[in-house]
């Protein structure tokens, strides 16, 4: 269900990044569309946006812009509405699943272990005097000559 509730002394921690935010300056309506959020809210959240300014009876002007405001990409005419904005605070603050940081630490563990690297070492080796020595090589056997051709006649 699509819910509208207003926010008294509002600050960039009010910005849930799975909900959809409207803010009023008067001269301007923003609509902040967090990452996370829904389509529908996506959707509605624009046609109420329109509704909204359609139906305000304040004396302000029925053309007014609505701009929308995508999350992590905000122009700073509408981070100036906020004290202390901090560009990176949806960053530092993101959510990060447990179970899904295990299993990126166990696969990278695993891709380390996967190949080791091994070093061997060559050490030459010395004969001792108790070990028999090696047979000598055998030799090769001596061609002979064929006998001279002889012809009697």
């Amino acid at each position: 269900a699509f819910r509208v509730e207003e926010v008294d002394n509002f600050d960039q921690s009010d910005l849930n990044d799975e909900d959809v935010y409207l803010l009023d300056t008067y001269t301007q309506l923003f609509v902040w569309i967090g990452s996370q959020s829904t389509q529908q809210e996506k959707e509605k959240s624009m046609e109420f946006a329109a509704q909204y300014v359609a139906s305000a009876d304040d004396g302000r002007d029925p053309e007014l812009p609505i701009i929308r405001v995508n999350a992590g990409d905000e122009p700073r005419m509408f981070s100036a509405h906020f004290h202390g904005w901090d560009a990176e605070y949806f960053t530092k603050h993101a959510f990060k699943d447990p179970y899904q940081a295990k299993l990126e630490a166990l696969a990278a563990s695993k891709k380390v272990s996967a190949a080791p690297s091994v070093t061997l070492k060559s050490t030459p080796v010395k004969p001792s005097a108790a070990a028999p020595a090696a047979p000598a090589p055998a030799a090769e056997p001596t061609p002979v000559a064929a006998p001279a051709a002889t012809s009697y006649a």
